[in-house]
């Protein structure tokens, strides 16, 4: 299984939603431009904690955008999103936000926001994660002075070990359900013959049973 992360500067993020829907073709290239989609099975996205500016403050473009700007600017994530998964089958799967475990009224932003996405994702038909629930569980309702290891963990960054926990407790089991709900057949009855590909064989038609293939490998996009 090869995971991508996605955008590929060293700050690691994909900010706020106007960025990303600005910048989405290039976060669904790898690093050196290729088109990669065809190859992906699971996507996985999220965007909200670099909009929680309220309306008619400051903001840095490409670092920070206003509460009002987030829905509008995911919902044309959403779109681009939408037609890769029409085009290649891939797996769409929606993170929702993170706790702010340091600051009560900062993290009521991360569940209006994130109230906001959830209602979209079910209208798109798009799988969720809840991250935020899972770190509350875990440490506790905003305010707490630390989470998952770390003095001013959830602030809104981790330690190493507080990652960790996430991937291994929320977010792999997430991907790993979706990925083996990817193994369907979509040829429809033409198949090549499977004694003769053991690995299995590309769609064919009555006419061209198709020809073997070996696997492919499994790759999820996070972004």
């Amino acid at each position: 299984c090869f995971v991508q992360h996605a955008p590929f500067a060293g700050d690691g993020g994909a900010e706020e939603t106007a960025y990303g829907a600005q910048c989405l073709d290039y976060f669904l290239h790898s690093s050196d431009g290729q088109d990669i989609l065809h190859r992906v099975d699971v996507l996985y996205f999220n965007w909200g904690l670099h909009n929680l500016v309220p309306d008619g403050a400051s903001i840095v473009p490409g670092q920070s955008g206003h509460q009002s700007d987030y829905l509008p600017g995911l919902a044309k994530i959403v779109d681009k999103l939408k037609a890769a998964r029409a085009k290649y089958g891939t797996k769409l799967l929606f993170g929702l936000t993170s706790p702010e475990m340091c600051n009560a009224s900062q993290d009521e932003v991360v569940r209006k926001l994130n109230t906001q996405a959830a209602v979209l994702m079910k209208k798109e038909d798009i799988p969720m994660v809840d991250l935020h629930e899972a770190v509350i569980k875990k440490c506790g309702t905003p305010p707490q002075r630390t989470c998952l290891g770390l003095a001013g963990g959830g602030c809104p960054h981790y330690s190493q070990e507080g990652y960790q926990w996430i991937a291994n407790s929320t977010l792999v089991p997430a991907f790993l359900k979706h990925l083996r709900a990817s193994n369907t057949d979509i040829c429809t009855g033409h198949r090549c013959d499977k004694a003769a590909c053991p690995c299995g064989c590309e769609c064919g038609t009555k006419d061209d049973p198709g020809v073997c293939y070996t696997p492919k490998v499994e790759q999820t996009i996070f972004m």
